[in-house]
C-alpha cells in the first residue's frame, strides 16, 4: 500500500504523531493509500517554516514568482498520465472528466499568471502579500481546486499551508512533488509552500485558529464553512469560502428536446453529480413536461455505470461509503415526502460504491429533498408554467450557486437571468471555466476567486503619497 507524506519546511516527512489514514478507492472499495493523520504540531511546524522563509521569500520579485509558475506547467504536463489516473481512482470520475480537470488546471495556471501580471504592470498602488495563507480544499476537483488557490496566492507573494481533502489525497501529493521538483531547480526557499494532510477537525481547525495565519480559503460543504466562520470569529482574518449548492435547470417550452435532454443529463450527472455545479432540480415547462420526462428517463437508463477507467463508462462510483450512504438515505426518503422514483436509485452488486442515478417525480418543490444538497446522481423533475414562479421556486433554497436556462430565445434568457438568486447563470449549456466568474451567493460562497476577487483577496494594497 502506498504511503504519502506531508511536505513541511522543504522536506517530505511522516506526521509528527506517526498516525495515518487508510484511504479507500471508490472503484473497488479496497484500501489503496495511507495519508498522514496530521496533528496540531504538523500545522505548527508548517507555519513556523513559512515564517522562517519570509526574509528569503521577500527577495523573490513578481518576475521570479511568475517564472516559477511558467516552469510548473511543463512539469505538470510531464506527469499528465499519472495525474489523470490519480483523479480517476480517487474520485471515481470517468477518464474524460479527469482529463478535462487536468486541462482546466493548466488553463487556470495561465489565466492567473496573465491576469496578475497585467494587474501588477498597471496598478498605481503597491500590492503587498497578506502573509501565511491557509488553503483548504474539498474532494471534488482535487487538482483544480488546489491549483486555483496555490497559483494566485503564490504569485502575489504569500507563503502557503495547503490542507487537501483526506478523501482524495493523491492528486494533491503529486502536485506537492511537482512543486518540490520545480522549487529545487529554482531554489525556492524551504517552507514557502507546505502540504499538510489530515482531518478537518484537527488540521483544518488548527489552521483556522492559528494567530499567524491571517488568510483562510476553503472549498467544502456549507456546514464546514460555518465551522470555519466559528473558528475564526475571535480573529481578524481574510476569508474566502466556496461551499455547497442546490442548482436548478429551467427548460422552456421552445427547446429542441433531444439536445436539451442530453445537456441536462450532463449538468445533473457529470462526475456522478458530486460537484457544486450539479443541477439536481430540473424545472420543465408544463407543455413539454411529459415528453421531456419520458426522453430523460430513457436516456438515463442508457447510461453505462461501471469502472471509470473504461472509455465506454458514463458514470463511475461515488467517492466514498459515506457518500453512498447519504445517497441511499435520500432515495429511501422519497416515498415519505410523497415523491416517486421514476427510475434508478438501486445499488449495484459489485465491489466499490456504485449506484444507479435516481430520477424522482411528483415531489413537492418545498420538500426537504428539494432544499438539501445530495452530493450524488440524484435529480428531481418538476413542471412549471410561468417564468416568475419558477424563478421564485429555484431561489427558495439557502444556496445560490448556478442556474441553467434552456431556450431558443437567448434574449429572453439573458433578461430572465436577473430573476435568479445565483452567482452564475448558464444559457443553453455554454461552457464557463470555474475560476473565471463568481462562485455563488447566499450559503454557496463568501467572496470570489475570479480575476478581480483573487487579487483583492490574496494581496493588500499600499498607497504611497509624496
Amino acid at each position: 500500500m502506498r504511503r504519502l507524506q506531508n511536505w513541511i519546511q522543504g522536506e517530505f516527512r511522516d506526521p509528527f504523531e506517526g498516525h495515518f489514514i487508510s484511504t479507500v478507492s471508490p472503484v473497488d472499495g479496497e484500501a489503496w493509500l495511507e495519508c498522514p493523520d496530521s496533528s496540531e504540531m504538523d500545522i505548527a511546524q508548517a507555519v513556523v517554516g513559512a515564517r522562517k522563509a519570509t526574509k528569503a521569500w521577500s527577495r523573490w520579485d513578481f518576475e521570479k514568482r511568475a517564472n516559477f509558475i511558467e516552469r510548473l506547467t511543463p512539469a505538470l504536463i510531464e506527469k499528465r498520465a499519472e495525474f489523470v489516473e490519480a483523479i480517476v481512482l480517487s474520485t471515481g470520475c470517468i477518464i474524460a472528466e479527469a482529463e478535462r480537470e487536468f486541462e482546466n488546471s493548466l488553463d487556470a495556471c495561465e489565466f492567473y499568471l496573465q491576469a496578475i501580471k497585467k494587474e501588477v504592470a498597471q496598478t498605481s498602488t503597491y500590492l503587498r502579500p497578506v502573509g501565511v495563507a491557509g488553503l483548504m480544499t474539498s474532494c471534488s476537483y482535487p487538482l483544480l481546486n488546489i491549483i486555483g488557490k496555490v497559483v494566485p496566492a503564490f504569485l502575489l507573494g504569500n507563503s502557503l499551508v495547503v490542507k487537501p481533502s483526506e478523501k482524495t489525497p493523491l492528486p494533491a501529493y503529486l502536485l506537492a512533488k511537482t512543486l518540490e521538483h520545480v522549487g529545487s531547480e529554482l531554489k525556492l526557499p524551504a517552507g514557502v509552500i507546505s502540504f499538510v494532510f489530515g482531518y478537518g477537525e484537527k488540521v483544518g481547525a488548527t489552521l483556522c485558529e492559528h494567530p499567524a495565519v491571517p488568510l483562510i480559503s476553503l472549498t467544502g460543504r456549507t456546514e464546514t464553512g460555518e465551522k470555519v466562520l466559528a473558528a475564526t470569529s475571535s480573529f481578524i482574518k481574510k476569508l474566502h469560502l466556496e461551499l455547497g449548492a442546490k442548482n436548478s435547470a429551467i427548460v422552456f417550452a421552445d427547446v429542441e428536446l433531444d439536445s436539451t435532454v442530453q445537456g441536462c443529463i450532463e449538468q445533473a450527472f457529470a462526475r456522478q453529480g458530486q460537484t457544486c455545479l450539479a443541477a439536481s432540480r430540473i424545472f420543465v415547462h408544463q407543455d413539454i413536461y411529459e415528453p421531456f420526462t419520458e426522453k430523460f428517463i430513457e436516456a438515463v437508463k442508457n447510461l453505462k455505470i461501471g469502472d471509470p477507467r473504461e472509455k465506454s463508462t458514463n458514470i463511475g462510483p461515488l467517492m466514498s461509503r459515506e457518500d453512498l450512504e447519504r445517497m441511499r438515505a435520500f432515495v429511501q426518503r422519497v416515498p415519505s415526502e410523497r415523491g416517486k422514483i421514476a427510475w434508478g436509485g438501486e445499488e449495484l452488486e459489485q465491489e466499490g460504491y456504485f449506484i444507479q442515478p435516481a430520477v424522482v417525480v411528483d415531489l413537492d418543490r418545498c420538500s426537504e429533498i428539494n432544499q438539501e444538497e445530495v452530493h450524488g446522481p440524484f435529480v428531481t423533475l418538476l413542471p412549471f408554467k410561468y417564468l416568475h414562479e419558477v424563478a421564485e421556486w429555484a431561489s427558495t433554497v439557502r444556496f445560490g450557486h448556478t442556474a441553467y436556462l434552456w431556450t431558443q430565445d437567448t434574449e429572453r434568457a439573458v433578461k430572465a437571468a436577473a430573476k435568479f438568486e445565483v452567482g452564475r447563470v448558464v444559457i443553453n449549456g455554454a461552457k464557463a471555466e470555474l475560476w473565471k466568474g463568481s462562485y455563488g451567493h447566499k450559503a454557496s460562497a463568501l467572496g470570489s476567486l475570479s480575476h478581480d476577487g483573487v487579487i483583492e483577496f490574496f494581496s493588500e494594497s499600499q498607497q504611497v503619497i509624496e
